[in-house]
């Protein structure tokens, strides 16, 4: 009988511990809660694609990394980092600015995307009167890229411009169903003129037949853009 009584002292006190150790999860957790609740939306916004960026490039956050630190790029680095400027079409010291404000919120960065898709744009016409048709379809390419984020900086939206699934992840969801197969077909042509840049798989008529289509939708898309950003 007495061992029984000791028994049920023990038990209860462990059930005492218990409880206590469940109070002091539950105001760990309530001060988790409220801290997280502080911090304000555009931080939390940039912790979020900054996640994005660690979890499926890790290389590009690296590379982010050493330009926010003006650390020199060498090695393993430089090669990604001329993958980088491959897959973007975009110069290398906008592409290291790029990089640097790579955390930011996207929506300070609207004035920056608009000037490097006129510049982009007006470097991609002039190259193409001047007869270079691969370099100005590569600028194309790296214009429409520029107005792709520029349309999503806009609504406050990271675009990984080096990925084309994320590119079609971004229209599917973000753009105005009445608009999503004007921004496709835009970016599948001026892929088609991407690669053409490097591969040189287009003759002269089958060229300026692309160019047409690309520039046609590259200015429809364009006053889309524009005037979402007049509102």
């Amino acid at each position: 009988m007495q061992q029984l009584e000791s028994l049920i002292m023990s038990t209860k006190g462990i059930e005492a511990q218990v409880n206590q150790i469940s109070l002091q999860l539950v105001l760990i957790a309530r001060k988790l809660r409220l801290e997280i609740d502080i911090i304000p939306n555009e931080k939390r916004c940039k912790n979020v694609h900054m996640f994005e960026i660690r979890d499926a490039w890790p290389e590009i956050a690296a590379l982010a990394e050493k330009v926010v630190q003006k650390q020199s790029i060498s090695g393993l680095d430089a090669k990604n980092f001329e993958e980088l400027a491959n897959a973007t079409g975009w110069d290398e010291a906008d592409l290291k600015e790029e990089l640097a404000k790579l955390a930011e919120d996207p929506s300070e960065s609207v004035a920056r995307y608009r000037e490097l898709f006129e510049k982009y744009h007006r470097e991609a016409l002039d190259l193409f009167a001047k007869g270079d048709t691969r370099q100005a379809a590569e600028k194309l390419w790296a214009a429409t890229l520029a107005l792709v984020k520029l349309y999503a900086a806009a609504k406050g939206i990271f675009v990984a411009h080096w990925s084309r699934a994320r590119i079609d992840d971004v229209i599917a969801n973000n753009v105005e169903r009445e608009h999503r197969r004007l921004f496709r077909e835009l970016v599948d042509k001026a892929q088609v003129l991407h690669e053409h840049f490097y591969e040189g798989n287009l003759n002269e008529e089958l060229f300026r037949e692309r160019w047409s289509e690309a520039l046609e939708l590259l200015e429809r898309v364009k006053g889309i853009v524009y005037e979402k950003l007049q509102r």
